[in-house]
Parts: C-alpha cells; structure tokens; sequence
C-alpha cells in the first residue's frame, strides 16, 4: 500500500526528534500507567489530609467554637451602652434655687429668688409664681441663659407687709440645647450681645423719708440694638442683697449712653454696691430691633 502524504510528514517529523526527545517520549510511554497511578494516589491523599484538617477544625468547634459562639450571642443580645447614664450626661441639669428673699413694704412687697442654670449650652424657658402664705401670685414668662444666675422677682405683691416670706413655684420648664453648629463659639456670642457698662452711681437723700436716690449713667456698649430691653437692678450692701429694681428700655441702641435714676424707699441707705444684670433673651429674635 503506498503511503499517504500525512504518514511522509510524520516520518520527517520523528527525524526531525533530538535524542532526548525520543528518550523522554519512549520513558512517558513506557511509565504512562505508574504516572498515571502516581497521580492517582497524589490526589487521594490531598484528599485525605484535607478531610482529616476538616474534621479536626468540626471536631474543634464542636468542643470549643460552638460554646463560644454561644457566650458572643449572649453578649451581643445584652446591652453594652447605659441608656439611662448616658441620656443623663447629655441632659440639661436642673436648676437651683441660690437664695429666696422677701422684702416688704407699708403695703406692698417685693419676692425674689435667685435661679442658677448649672448648663453651659442650654437655655431653659419657663413659666413662674410665688406663693405667698398659700395665695399665689400671678404666672409670668422666665428664663436663664447658658451658665446664667439672676434673680426672679415679683414686684408690687398685694398685702405683702402681712407676710415675710414667699415660695418660688416653676412650671413648663423647656430645655433648649444651643447648637454649635449653629453658635460656633457661645461665649463669644453671649459676651458681643451682653456687653453693658454701669458707670457714675450715686446715692443721695430723696425729698421725702425714708427715701433715697439712685442714679447711675448706663451705656450699651454691644454692637446690638434691643426692644424692650430690661436690667435688674441689685442694691447690695457688703454682701446681703437690700433689695430688686428694674428698669425697662423701650428702646436701646448700639452705644447708646442712658441716665437711670431710681426712687429707693424701705431703709436702703445702706446700699455700698449696685450691679446691673440684664434680663434679655438673646437668643430670641423678637429682642432684637431691625
């Protein structure tokens, strides 16, 4: 049978082979079956040493792992954070009452409490009244900057020359947390708006008994114009309060000089200080003239 033009090729081609060729290849055919079983037993025990690592690593969790998990999951269903302690650290604290006055007059007296708000970046808005021996006085507006203390007055109660003493009683207390994403630095913004000087204060006799004058020049030296502007007035003499004026501007302007004069009567005449504490809410826009 003549050969075929492929089979002439592949002759050319087994010439073509190096030795070491033709030694490899007669070694593979001749070996083909041990290799092949080589690889066989190669990949068996892969697989038995991966199936002994598996059921040692079952065994492990079945004696150890799983126990642990358990104790995670109790851990992780109990409650890590103290709600009740934490909302307390960022609530505003309450305030205190510093010191209870009452000051009565031949008819009428005056009742005062001095509040403290202990929070730096909280206002507090509230409504307040004081009993005077189980009668209470009317409900009024009040409130405390950040960090403020002042007094809480009732002027002018009826029949207080009967009485010597008065309750303060607080309701709708409104805690209002000041942003400081909004305010950036509150001390700044409180002292640019707060920024009053008392200058020139004189005592003298009034015209009649029992009667002083007070006089003092007030200057509003903040770069801010208010609406109704009211400071409280406190007459103190070496520490122990006398007692509570106000006084009220219907307008105060940025710079603005004022001259305050004030009729005092009940003995006062022991009056060695006079401070001036504004009672504006700076934080409400209605305070300030546009």
């Amino acid at each position: 049978m003549p050969f075929k033009p492929s089979q002439l090729d592949d002759i050319d081609d087994l010439e073509n082979l190096s030795e070491k060729e033709l030694k490899f290849g007669y070694w593979f055919t001749t070996h083909r079956v041990k290799i092949y079983q080589g690889l066989l037993l190669a990949l068996i025990i892969f697989d038995v040493l991966l199936g002994g690592y598996n059921l040692f690593r079952w065994g492990e969790y079945a004696v150890v792992g799983f126990w642990a998990d358990q104790r995670l999951r109790q851990e992780i269903a109990r409650p890590l954070i103290n709600y009740a302690v934490l909302k307390e650290h960022f609530s505003a604290k309450p305030m205190s009452v510093t010191g209870n006055y009452f000051f009565p007059g031949a008819v009428k007296a005056d009742a005062v409490a001095m509040l403290k708000n202990p929070n730096v970046d909280f206002l507090v808005l509230f409504d307040y009244r004081f009993m005077v021996d189980g009668a209470p006085t009317q409900w009024r507006k009040g409130f405390l900057l950040p960090g403020e203390e002042k007094p809480i007055v009732e002027f002018g109660i009826e029949n207080g020359a009967l009485t010597n003493s008065a309750v303060l009683d607080l309701q709708n207390l409104s805690w209002q947390r000041i942003s400081s994403h909004q305010i950036k630095n509150l001390a700044d913004f409180m002292t640019e708006r707060l920024n009053f000087s008392t200058t020139e204060v004189k005592t003298e006799s009034g015209a009649l008994p029992n009667q002083d004058q007070l006089s003092f020049d007030f200057t509003n030296q903040s770069n801010f114009n208010y609406y109704q502007a009211r400071f409280l007035i406190l007459l103190d003499s070496n520490g122990n309060l006398l007692g509570v004026e106000q006084v009220v501007f219907d307008q105060l302007l940025a710079g603005e000089k004022k001259k305050v004069e004030l009729a005092i009567f009940n003995n006062r005449s022991a009056i060695t200080s006079v401070s001036v504490r504004p009672d504006i809410n700076i934080f409400d826009a209605k305070a300030y003239i546009k």
